[in-house]
Order: C-alpha cells, then sequence, then structure tokens
C-alpha cells in the first residue's frame, strides 16, 4: 500500500478545496487506518464551506463516512462498539465524536459535550491527525471510536449518514418517547426532515 493518501483540503469559506497528498500516519494501540469508500455530505459542511459556520482550518470536511478497515497496530485488538475484534478489509463506520468518558460531562452522560471532544471532519489539520475527515482516500481513527461493522449488503447511502442525520433523529425520537398514534411535526424536508418523517412513520406516528 502506498504510504499516502489523497485529501481535498478546506481553507477557507468560498475558495476552492485544495488537493494535497498526505503521509499516512503509524498507528498507537486502539487506532485504526480506513480506506474510504463514501463520504455524504452534511448540512454543517455545506455552513462551513459558506462561512456560515466556523472550524479551524486548514482541515479536512465530511464526518458522514464508510469504509473498509485498511491498517490495525501491531499488537493488540481493535475492538467494535458490539466487543467484536476487527480484521483488515471489515466495512465500517464509525461515531462523529470521539469523546474521553472521564471528564464531568462524560460522567454525566453528555459526551457530546466532552471537554477533549474530538470530531472527525471538524478538526485542524495537524501532525498527530493529519487525516480526520472524509474528503480523503484514507481516514485516521483515534483510539476511544465507537465503531461499526457493517453489512455488505447495506447501501453506501444508507450506511454514510447513520453516524449524523439518522443518529441524530434517533436521539429526538428517543427523547421524544413513544410516538405511535402521536402527531409528530417535522419542520423541514431536508435529510434530517425526511429521516424524521421515515422513522416516525416506522414508529407508528399517526
Amino acid at each position: 500500500m502506498a504510504r499516502h493518501a489523497r485529501v481535498a483540503v478546506f481553507l477557507g469559506a468560498g475558495q476552492p478545496l485544495e488537493l494535497r497528498d498526505v503521509s499516512l500516519p503509524d498507528l498507537d494501540a486502539g487506532e485504526v487506518l480506513v480506506k474510504v469508500e463514501c463520504c455524504t455530505l452534511c448540512g454543517s459542511d455545506l455552513h462551513t464551506y459558506g462561512g456560515r459556520r466556523e472550524t479551524p482550518l486548514p482541515t479536512i470536511l465530511g464526518h458522514e463516512i464508510m469504509g473498509h478497515v485498511a491498517e490495525l497496530p501491531a499488537g493488540g485488538a481493535v475492538l467494535d462498539a458490539r466487543g467484536e475484534r476487527l480484521v483488515e478489509g471489515d466495512r465500517i463506520t464509525w461515531s462523529v465524536a470521539v469523546h474521553c468518558g472521564d471528564c464531568f460531562f462524560c460522567r454525566h452522560g453528555l459526551p457530546q459535550k466532552c471537554q477533549r471532544l474530538f470530531k472527525y471532519g471538524h478538526e485542524q489539520i495537524n501532525g498527530r491527525h493529519p487525516l480526520s475527515g472524509g474528503l480523503a482516500e484514507h481516514c485516521h481513527l483515534s483510539r476511544g471510536t465507537s465503531i461499526f461493522k457493517l453489512d455488505n449488503t447495506l447501501p453506501r447511502e444508507v450506511a454514510c449518514p447513520a453516524n449524523c442525520a439518522t443518529a441524530t433523529v434517533a436521539g429526538a425520537l428517543r427523547a421524544a418517547g413513544d410516538v405511535s398514534g402521536a402527531v409528530v411535526i417535522v419542520q423541514g424536508a431536508g435529510m434530517l426532515g425526511l429521516t424524521a418523517c421515515a422513522m416516525s412513520r416506522h414508529q407508528g406516528a399517526a
């Protein structure tokens, strides 16, 4: 395998993405190198590109990502969220954010507010994390990332939004409680809205 990846770097609002070759990182324990199969664009990516959302620069956009395990660290297994050992070639997706599990917010059930939160597609490129977004040939997964194996029959267009749009709506419906027979109002028919309509109908909303 060539020891570099082609990436599309975001340098600022309205500027064209810049193609670069980035060296592949050496993996530490618990880390995974993924060959990106597909990355869908989220509304937040468009907001960032258009200058309506700030992000550290330069960065690699894209957090709705899926791919295949390309490389694992030497020595010690890496487990997915179900406790199954990953092997090279596994088709996977993963959580948008990585949390520490130990700060105030993590200990109080708010890992998305972690004081050391790391978010794929939203981080500044640096020597430790040169490949943290989906608009690249490879993505470097940090230790502690929640990884999920995917069935080979699941279409990539369905799998990619699972860690963002689908998960967001699932969280909203979990907070709403039982919606069977209820009227659910969805404002806006973008990806989130359409997903909310589909999941509400599946759960028996009137």
